[in-house]
């Protein structure tokens, strides 16, 4: 489905909207012939094509396996020492590394296959259901307007053409609706799989190959599942438009840095600090840092939420969680910061010294974190009663304080997940966000808006939600963001408003 695609049907289901509230039997006649009009043509697209697309990724992930088996088998045979360049690795190493990322390419090829199937499959489904449709507003037309086959109107069927032709607008707004849903899921599994490819995000850069392969294949817990790799496709790309704009003495220092650090999530980390725009210099003090560190320790000090795995976030055994009854909105924004930046991360988790054991304590953390949570609420709550918590504004001017940080500006979207026209592009802005790499704070509520919890990961048709409330990392499924059903991960049932990167 093309943008255009996607306005003209969301435009017609609104026309079609308001027919259906204006009609009665005096209009029914008129009405009837300008909504023939109006759904004169199917939902766009060939299902036929699409399906040919389908299977030339099917042929493609069957070809890319046994690529990836050779590479990682010559990695693991005794190959001569033939560099220790720039990314610091034997050339075992970097085989080993390309492999995993070529393996990688086989279940995300067969994912788009299934995705561009099942759309071939609704969307053929759907223009079958609009030809009948088509055909019965001709009938029920032909029906009213004429008396034993002559062109005379019938007012007596005037009063069943406005019941049969409520029942099949209905109908044929079920039908676009179906269609833009259908577009909207296309459009979030592709872009996941396009959101996973976080080597081509740096493909076109000045990085070394070498450096891009040892870098995009780590994750926060050590392995990459799902949404959790250290550096996220929006990352990796600033991180390989900052390297670029480096002058060549500082390309120099950082390709040390880098080839010293003694694991791909270390690198990763690096490049990471790099793409939150910290200055050479910062970035380097940060890599003398964490040099001498574990993996283990990276992890448990520079990423204190987890994509990749649901339950609760704890630090040191401890809860991360909001402080009070109204920072959620404060605590949503300092995880969306420290998950964009690794420096800040550093800070919260040790006060920049992590080997004084006086800042680096639970008690020391958690009452940083408290600090935290109170200065960014008082920053995004002025001129506003504080007793309300955090307004959109707030957070978005907190946010947006932090753009040359978090890579982007956000703007606040106000959502009613009862309208279809509202919460489905909410949903597939948010997911696209998500998978590209960014973190998106949802507003949610009952009655009234309520409540702030962040969206920080998309595997399959779930979405990944921290929630500030109690600390969880849940997941709920699309159709449950988009039916207003979110209250197992998010603590209320509906979505009020999106803060998408603009």
């Amino acid at each position: 489905m093309t943008t255009t695609d996607y306005v003209q049907v969301s435009t017609l289901i609104n026309r079609l909207r308001q027919v259906l509230e204006a009609l009665n039997p005096a209009n029914a006649v008129s009405a009837v012939v300008t909504v023939i009009g109006m759904v004169s043509e199917p939902p766009p697209g060939d299902p036929d094509r699409i399906e040919e697309f389908a299977t030339a990724f099917a042929v493609a992930a069957g070809d890319v396996g046994p690529v990836a088996t050779d590479v990682q088998r010559l990695g693991t045979q005794r190959l001569p020492e033939i560099w220790r360049g720039v990314a610091g690795v034997s050339a075992a190493e970097l085989m080993i590394a390309t492999g995993r990322l070529v393996e990688q390419t086989t279940p995300q090829f067969t994912r788009t296959r299934g995705a561009l199937e099942a759309y071939a499959a609704e969307l053929r489904t759907l223009r079958t259901q609009h030809a009948d449709l088509h055909a019965a507003l001709h009938d029920a037309w032909r029906d009213a307007t004429h008396i034993a086959g002559f062109p005379v109107p019938d007012p007596t069927a005037l009063d069943d053409l406005a019941r049969s032709l409520a029942q099949l607008i209905a109908g044929c707004i079920e039908v676009y609706d179906r269609y833009v849903v259908a577009g909207d899921a296309l459009a979030i599994a592709l872009g996941d799989v396009a959101g996973k490819a976080r080597a081509g995000a740096m493909a076109d850069s000045n990085l070394p190959p070498a450096t891009i392969v040892l870098t995009t294949g780590s994750g926060v817990d050590g392995s990459l599942n799902g949404d959790n790799a250290i550096l996220a496709g929006a990352q990796a790309t600033r991180a390989a438009d900052r390297y670029g704009q480096l002058g060549p003495e500082d390309r120099k220092r950082f390709a040390e840095l880098l080839s010293q650090a003694p694991s791909q999530a270390h690198r990763a980390y690096l490049l990471k600090a790099l793409a939150a725009g910290h200055p050479i210099d910062d970035v380097v003090a940060f890599g003398r840092t964490i040099n001498g560190r574990t993996e283990s320790w990276l992890h448990q000090h520079l990423s204190l939420v987890n994509p990749g795995q649901t339950g609760t976030a704890t630090y040191d055994g401890k809860r991360l969680d909001q402080y009070n009854g109204v920072t959620c909105g404060s605590m949503t924004t300092v995880v969306l910061r420290s998950m964009a930046d690794p420096l800040y991360a550093l800070h919260l988790t040790t006060g920049g010294q992590p080997d004084n054991s006086e800042l680096t304590n639970i008690e020391a953390v958690q009452r940083r974190l408290e600090e935290e949570q109170q200065a960014t609420y008082e920053r995004s709550t002025r001129n506003w009663p504080p007793q309300l918590g955090t307004p959109p504004w707030g957070l978005i001017g907190e946010l947006n304080s932090h753009a040359d940080t978090l890579g982007t500006e956000y703007e606040f979207r106000l959502v009613d997940d009862t309208d279809a026209g509202s919460v489905n592009p909410a949903l597939r802005d948010a997911v696209t966000a998500v998978n590209a790499g960014h973190t998106v704070p949802v507003l949610v509520g009952d009655s009234y808006p309520a409540h702030y919890v962040l969206l920080i990961g998309h595997e399959g048709s779930d979405l990944v939600v921290y929630n500030p409330g109690n600390g969880q990392v849940g997941r709920v499924g699309q159709d449950d963001f988009r039916n207003g059903n979110l209250g197992a991960a998010a603590g209320f049932r509906h979505a009020n408003g999106v803060a998408l990167p603009s």
